[in-house]
């Protein structure tokens, strides 16, 4: 008799570069997200939060759930690009409009707090993030823009590109 070994391949987000549109991603919200044209890399990114015309309040979600490698190293890199019509934040500064990422836990908890912020740098900027803390664990990557309801609007979005994790 021969041991047969299983192994298990690293935890792959499926579709971040958004190159066939939203699939394998959750979308929710009062304004749910849309595949969008404005890549980081490739041809697709998601957008998130309304651009023009009604401000509606809520938000505008994007989740997708992984596994994280139980060894070794697991990175998490992605890329936005910032827009708003609004008032600048960040962190708990924010209280109208705002962008954010967030790891959460299978019940919803939040794990850990990506970025949140409201600004139009309008450029695409890098975050990444350290989840062997998370080893083994299944969580979500989250993503949302709140929008206030503002009358004349003050619309936020933005687009994600490029959500990768990277285990070594």
């Amino acid at each position: 008799v021969t041991p047969s070994t299983v192994v298990t391949p690293p935890a792959q987000i499926a579709n971040g570069g958004f190159e066939a549109g939203l699939s394998s991603w959750t979308t929710g919200g009062v304004s749910a997200p849309k595949a969008a044209a404005i890549a980081h890399g490739g041809t697709g990114s998601a957008l998130l939060g309304v651009a023009s015309g009604n401000e509606p309040l809520g938000d505008s979600t994007l989740a997708q759930t992984i596994t994280v490698p139980a060894t070794g190293t697991s990175t998490l890199t992605f890329w936005y690009q910032p827009h708003t019509t609004d008032g600048t934040c960040s962190g708990t500064n924010c209280r109208w409009d705002w962008m954010e990422g967030q790891l959460r836990s299978s019940t919803g908890a939040t794990l850990a707090s990506l970025f949140k912020l409201n600004n139009n740098r309008g450029v695409w900027t890098q975050v990444t993030a350290n989840l062997t803390a998370y080893a083994g664990q299944t969580v979500t990557l989250w993503f949302n823009v709140h929008l206030d309801g503002a009358v004349p609007a003050d619309n936020t979005w933005m687009y994600l590109d490029d959500v990768v994790l990277t285990t070594g």
